[in-house]
């Protein structure tokens, strides 16, 4: 029995050794099971540490670039207002001009009429006068011819009447 007892404290202290190691063995399992996930937590804490970092990275030099961009449009866009500006200026200076240019050509034009319509009407006086010139020297040749014709006619029958009255005379006196 002395035996027994010992043996079996023995094979007890073995069982309770074979125990331990076993909890042991599940401890460290346990243990390097958490170190694992505690490795692949940080891991991947770590990586999205760094990809947020890369992002904001990213995002940093895109807002630089929209900046420098909005600064450049923005002065684009001040270029293209003055720009504008000026054409509008342009734009009205030369409908302004061509207006001007338009009514002196109309005003030129009107004058041209004007003095054409009045030289029409200074030929058209001068035309008619000269025709009534022309008329009236007409009617001074008529007028003159018929005095003369009867001047001569006058001439000619008193002549024809002396010459009648002579030769009368002639014959009364022969």
């Amino acid at each position: 029995t002395c035996l027994t007892a010992w043996q079996n404290t023995i094979l007890d202290g073995k069982a309770w050794r074979r125990k331990k190691e076993r909890t042991m063995q599940r401890g460290l399992v346990r243990v390097r099971l958490y170190e694992a996930s505690l490795k692949t937590a940080c891991l991947q804490t770590w990586s999205s540490t760094v990809a947020d970092v890369i992002r904001l990275h990213e995002l940093e030099d895109t807002k630089q670039r929209l900046d420098s961009a909005s600064k450049t449009l923005d002065e684009r866009t001040r270029h293209l207002e003055e720009t504008s500006r000026c054409l509008e200026e342009r734009t009205s200076t030369s409908r302004l001009e061509r207006a001007r240019r338009r009514e002196a050509r109309l005003a030129l034009v009107s004058r041209q009429v004007g003095k054409a319509a009045l030289g029409q009407k200074h030929t058209c006086l001068v035309a008619w006068s000269n025709a009534v010139k022309a008329a009236r020297q007409l009617r001074a040749k008529k007028v003159q011819g018929m005095s003369i014709a009867s001047g001569s006619i006058a001439t000619t029958s008193v002549t024809i009447l002396l010459h009648c009255f002579s030769c009368w005379l002639r014959a009364a006196m022969a």
